[in-house]
């Protein structure tokens, strides 16, 4: 374990990383065989890439996760099979380059949002009267925790 990766309360960072951790998220619906994402539940950037402080460095927990799976960060970015911002399940993910993230997103047609304005009114609803929680909505809508988030307080997740 590298020097100097403990938090004030001295837990060691891989068991920070895993106590933000949900499996049992959204199956991708474009690539179901890839089973259900695990999902960070910690703190994201506005994109709901999680984040985490590693060696002193705000890092992507994507990253993170694929230092545990491999046993050093990536050279390039961690991409995501499943197209899920949150998930860190490492085989959803795969490195490549930015040019290569930005010829996959348009090849999914992943550049607009997935929620309509009827199914994001829908959720503050339901949200609102307590029926689920966000993490129920994720998966009815097959989304990110993070995009509900997003939904209910009427921000825009880009």
């Amino acid at each position: 374990m590298p020097k100097g990766v403990y938090d004030h309360k001295r837990k060691p960072w891989p068991a920070r990383f895993w106590r933000h951790v949900f499996k049992t998220g959204p199956v991708p619906q474009h690539w179901p065989e890839l089973g259900a994402c695990w999902e960070w539940t910690g703190p994201a950037d506005k994109h709901g890439y999680g984040r985490i402080w590693f060696n002193g460095k705000l890092e992507v927990t994507s990253r993170i996760a694929w230092l545990l799976a491999i046993g050093s960060l990536p050279t390039y970015d961690v991409l995501h099979k499943c197209d899920n911002p949150a998930c860190v399940r490492f085989s959803h993910l795969y490195e490549g380059e930015a040019f290569a993230n930005a010829a996959d997103m348009v090849a999914r047609d992943r550049q607009g949002g997935k929620l309509s304005n009827a199914q994001a009114n829908t959720i503050r609803e339901v949200y609102a009267m307590g029926q689920l929680n966000q993490y129920q909505l994720a998966l009815k809508y097959n989304v990110t925790q993070a995009a509900i988030w997003y939904t209910i307080r009427r921000r825009k997740s880009k």
